[in-house]
């Protein structure tokens, strides 16, 4: 039975029994969620999620394809590596050329701070038409290999 706050004025009542107590009831819970997580509602036990027969098994089927697979990679990596940009890009362009607070940049006229801004909107453009692109690329060629290794 759980004990109220007003419990707590109680000479016998004791956080650190408290404490233990809790923690065990935890322990016997977090015991039978373990449990209940590998069966559904149904009460049929769950599949392994992953299987490494399984896995083996499918990547005979890319042993054809090895050049289309890395290549699908290589573009998601490097998709990957540019994402993170656009971020700084804007924070950049705001704290050098829109805002200016900090010492070599506020003092910049306004041509100057539209240049340096147009460079940077040129810039974070042409990295997000690479970026459409990367992710294009990778979308089409990971599609094809799925289309050429079912059919």
């Amino acid at each position: 039975m759980s004990k109220l706050i007003n419990d707590m004025y109680d000479p016998n009542y004791s956080i650190k029994a408290e404490k233990e107590r809790s923690k065990a009831g935890r322990k016997q819970r977090r015991a039978s969620f373990k449990k209940e997580a590998n069966f559904d509602e149904d009460g049929e036990a769950f599949k392994k999620a992953f299987d490494w027969q399984i896995m083996l098994r499918m990547l005979r089927y890319l042993k054809n394809y090895k050049i289309q697979l890395f290549f699908s990679i290589f573009l998601l990596l490097i998709y990957s590596a540019i994402a993170p940009i656009f971020p700084s890009l804007i924070a950049r362009a705001v704290d050098r050329y829109i805002i200016a607070n900090q010492a070599p940049f506020n003092s910049l006229d306004i041509d100057q701070r539209l240049n340096g801004l147009l460079i940077i909107v040129i810039i974070y453009i042409a990295l997000k038409v690479l970026n459409f692109a990367l992710r294009y690329g990778y979308t089409y060629l990971i599609s094809w290999l799925g289309q050429h290794i079912i059919f």
